[in-house]
């Protein structure tokens, strides 16, 4: 008999670092939700770069490099930015039974539970939260979590990443795109400078800030540790796990784009324009007569 909403708490915390395994729980929560009810869902993964449903991943960040870092790309069902998962950050999650999610509320919750252990943050007007630290040395407002969300006839989800002890350095350089000329309408990450809790709240770790969310949430005891075998049964969640490993959904839902070279090695003095939908090469265009018709339906990397 498949498991219902009604045995989970409202306030989870995932036993599982893997990003697909947490993108999938997050879509079973949406399907299981009821009017009226709530869950607070808190994940940290492995090293994964996440991008938003209508974005292209060649142009918000460094493809090759992320793939030799042995880090994962994932696609989420929400818009949004690109963002860079790993340990140190936080991922929170309000799944909701509403299908219009109360963002500024959520968010409200948030800046409650972190000023109760003495991290004080505040909320811009395109949901980001912020930090702010003293002006020298190198001092200024820094973000430390920005929101996307999904919405349907039956509920809604507001999920967000938060910087508790991240790897900065890796978000930095996995989000620091070459420069390529790549027209497309996808959808473009807005950069923003960004900052650890941990940088005004010396020794704060993932679980203080688990801790504080549960407890504004009225569960002082602490999350509810979740293991993802309690989802083995539940068919949304495996048509959910399937898809968001599969390379037709992370790279074949790329809206349609064109990718210019000039100056490749050996062909200095020819000009290519790519064009690539569902991920796969779809034309080439060339002034030289040169053979690219091999191409054609190849996967782009």
């Amino acid at each position: 008999m498949e498991r219902t909403h009604s045995q989970l708490p409202a306030v989870l915390y995932s036993l599982s670092r893997d990003s697909a395994v947490n993108l999938a729980i997050e879509e079973s929560l949406l399907s299981m939700v009821q009017t009226g009810q709530k869950f607070l869902f808190l994940y940290e993964n492995n090293s994964a770069v996440i991008f938003g449903r209508f974005q292209n991943p060649w142009k918000e960040c460094r493809t090759g490099l992320v793939r030799r870092s042995e880090t994962v790309f994932r696609r989420r069902i929400s818009g949004g930015g690109t963002v860079v998962h790993g340990p140190g950050n936080l991922n929170f999650s309000i799944i909701s039974g509403s299908s219009t999610p109360d963002k500024e509320g959520n968010l409200k919750g948030v800046i409650r539970a972190l000023s109760g252990i003495g991290v004080e943050i505040e909320m811009n007007d395109r949901f980001d939260l912020l930090i702010r630290k003293p002006p020298e040395p190198g001092g200024g407002v820094f973000k430390v979590s920005g929101s996307a969300f999904r919405q349907t006839s039956r509920g809604s989800i507001h999920h967000a990443t938060l910087l508790v002890n991240a790897n900065l350095e890796n978000l930095g350089i996995f989000l620091r795109p070459l420069k390529r000329i790549i027209e497309t309408r996808s959808v473009a990450s807005v950069p923003s400078p960004v900052a650890n809790l941990g940088e005004i709240s010396s020794g704060l770790t993932v679980m203080d800030v688990v801790g504080a969310l549960s407890e504004e949430w009225g569960f002082p005891g602490g999350a509810s540790e979740l293991n993802p075998s309690f989802f083995d049964d539940i068919h949304d969640f495996q048509k959910a796990y399937h898809r968001l490993i599969s390379r037709e959904w992370i790279w074949g839902r790329t809206p349609k784009f064109k990718e210019i070279f000039t100056g490749l090695s050996g062909l200095e003095n020819i000009r290519l324009e790519i064009d690539v939908r569902e991920g796969r090469i779809s034309g080439v265009e060339s002034q030289d007569r040169i053979d690219t018709g091999f191409l054609i339906g190849c996967p782009y990397h």
